[in-house]
Formats: C-alpha cells, structure tokens, sequence
C-alpha cells in the first residue's frame, strides 16, 4: 500500500500583498469621496435657486453633475424663468381726461381729436 501525503492547497487570496498600494488605494477612495462630496454640495447649491414649483420638473434618478447640466439646459431653454407680472396699479380712478398734447400727436390723431371738441 502506497501512502500518499496530501499538502494543503492555498486558495488564492484576492487581497494586495503590498500594503504600499493598498494605502494608495484607499488614499484615492478618500479623495473620490471627497469630490463627490463637493459635487453634490455645489450641485445643491445650485439647485436651490429653482423655485418650489418647479422642483418636481427635476429628474431624481441623475447624479449630481447631471443635475446641474440639466438645470443648465432648462435655464437656457426658458423654462425656469418666472413670468414677470408687471405691478398693480392701486391708484384711485380718475374722471378727469388727462390733457393731450396736440404737437407729439401724428397728423391723423390731431384732426380725430378735434372731431371730438366742439
């Protein structure tokens, strides 16, 4: 009968030995979180000018960068400008006719205006 010794397998491990570039990986994870992190802090401050009406027009499945090219492309597009609405006028009514003057009027108003004074 013939023995056989059995030696143990290694399995592979998926982990660096060189802890010089695990460091240098974890060093660029650091780095990405952190630009992500600024990303989304100018993303949101930018999108805070929308108004409340309009937050909803924004799609929620981008990320942040696309985010603010599509903000960028609506404003362009008109679509976030708020329509202007010119002031009320709160001034009593008035009955008394304003005064015209006769020489800024162009010929035609002059002689239509003096068909109406006798």
């Amino acid at each position: 009968m013939t023995t056989e010794t059995e030696t143990p397998i290694e399995q592979p491990s998926n982990q660096p030995t060189d802890t010089g570039a695990l460091s240098e990986v974890d060093q660029l994870k650091a780095q990405l979180a952190e630009k992500d992190a600024d990303l989304l802090a100018i993303a949101n401050a930018v999108l805070q000018n929308i108004p409340d009406g309009l937050k909803a027009l924004i799609p929620d499945d981008l990320t942040p960068a696309a985010q603010v090219k599509w903000f960028n492309k609506a404003q362009a597009a008109g679509l976030l400008v708020k329509p202007q609405v010119p002031e009320t006028d709160t001034r009593k009514p008035s009955v008394i006719t304003p005064k015209v003057d006769l020489n800024q009027l162009p010929p035609i108003a002059r002689m239509s205006y003096g068909y109406g004074n006798k």
